[in-house]
């Protein structure tokens, strides 16, 4: 079986004035693998034709951040 690894991310940023121009809060949304794909890394050879993954990586991850700049 052959075939690519697929994978998309994003991430979106939101600056927040904060008092003084300097200082700011940012709020950040970041996706890993945002479609879900499944992206298999080991096959077990022994079923032959009806072979079936046993290893990927990948799997939908959302990570959130505030950080406060000044």
């Amino acid at each position: 079986m052959t075939g690519g690894q697929t994978t998309l991310d994003l991430r979106a940023l939101k600056y927040f004035p904060f008092g003084t121009p300097s200082r700011r809060l940012h709020l950040v949304v970041e996706f890993f693998n945002i479609f879900n794909h499944p992206n298999v890394t080991q096959i077990n050879p022994v079923f032959g034709m009806n072979s079936k993954p046993i290893a990927g990586f990948g799997a939908r991850q959302i990570q959130f951040s505030l950080d406060f700049e000044f």
